[in-house]
């Protein structure tokens, strides 16, 4: 059987992934005026509202004091963004999305959701806001950061196959707080960083190959 050096097998395990099947990259922007695209607030609070804000084309969420909730989602099921945030994202790599805080609002914990609408709910936990704008990463691996928030019956490689709703689970108790949501996106690597990134490995093997001899 001909063996082949390792810097070869690296290529070519990473072109093999270029044309594996994969998800397309999603930004949902909220553009059109008075338009959530779908999304909803998961939780009935009469106290928690989610609107378009049609100055800055992006979801505005306020809650006024004294909420008996205390905490509630920002979320998208198979109705919205075209349901590009649910079913099989297991060829995703990460979320990211950008979350404004007014002035003088509560800073509420934060935590990205994955639901399967039934039994199971898995969160990853987030730091909270400050006033501004905060971009957040939430890599899709089910490691460092996940955790089953229900303790319920799927493993992270089950939910992951079979999301029915993703959302931003906001918790601030009885306090105002309120902000904006933009930018919310799902992704996977570019073909070209991949490519990169193969050739530079193969490169460094080569190169500590040439000075091993």
């Amino acid at each position: 059987m001909r063996k082949y050096p390792p810097a070869v097998l690296i290529v070519g395990v990473v072109l093999g992934m270029l044309v594996a099947p994969a998800g397309a990259n999603y930004i949902e922007t909220w553009s059109d005026d008075e338009d959530l695209e779908g999304w909803y607030a998961a939780l009935e609070d009469p106290n928690f509202s989610l609107t378009h804000d049609d100055t800055a084309d992006a979801l505005r969420w306020a809650v006024t004091e004294g909420s008996e909730v205390g905490g509630n989602y920002i979320a998208a099921d198979a109705n919205a963004s075209g349901g590009h945030f649910v079913g099989d994202l297991s060829g995703y790599s990460w979320i990211e999305f950008d979350l404004y805080l007014d002035e003088d609002a509560y800073a509420p914990s934060l935590e990205l959701s994955l639901f399967d609408l039934s039994t199971t709910e898995w969160h990853y936990g987030l730091t909270r806001p400050s006033v501004g704008w905060n971009h957040y990463f939430v890599p899709l691996s089910g490691g460092a950061g996940w955790y089953n928030y229900n303790s319920g019956p799927l493993s992270w490689s089950q939910l992951i196959q079979n999301v029915g709703e993703t959302s931003i689970f906001l918790t601030y108790g009885k306090n105002a707080t309120s902000g904006l949501v933009d930018n919310f996106a799902i992704m996977v690597p570019e073909p070209g960083s991949l490519v990169l990134g193969a050739l530079a490995l193969a490169g460094g093997l080569f190169w500590r190959r040439r000075r091993g001899r």
